[in-house]
């Protein structure tokens, strides 16, 4: 398969639960999506130094509100929007939530690829 024919990988990162985020241990081709809670404050250089090597390929996202699991709700809907507007894209969430997990079950079961990490060297 080309470049041209792979699908297109997303990784959507769970900040909250997730604040160790190793991007460096990211291989080619993925396109990445940061969301960040209401409440958080600071992210570390290393995290920003690291993003910047992704040039146009990542993306943070801010939570508007405060609320229990309302990231995960920013997450959810996020993810139903690209399964909507791209051809069959292979989906990572970056959580160590397991209550993605009912969610990501009934993606893959409708043949819609996506799965849930702890870690990115687990990719």
């Amino acid at each position: 398969m080309t470049t041209s024919q792979q699908k297109p990988k997303l990784l959507l990162v769970d900040y909250e639960n997730v604040p160790q985020v190793e991007l460096a241990l990211l291989e080619e081709g993925y396109r990445v999506v940061i969301f960040v809670g209401a409440s958080q404050k600071n992210v570390p250089i290393e995290l920003v130094t690291a993003a910047q090597q992704l040039g146009d390929r990542i993306e943070w996202r801010k939570v508007t509100g405060d609320g229990r699991n309302a990231l995960d709700f920013f997450i959810a809907w996020h993810l139903g929007r690209v399964f909507e507007r791209t051809p069959r894209p292979d989906c990572i969430v970056l959580s160590k939530d397991k209550g993605f997990d009912p969610l990501l079950k009934h993606l893959n079961a409708a043949g819609l690829k996506c799965r849930r990490v702890e870690n990115i060297a687990s990719l």
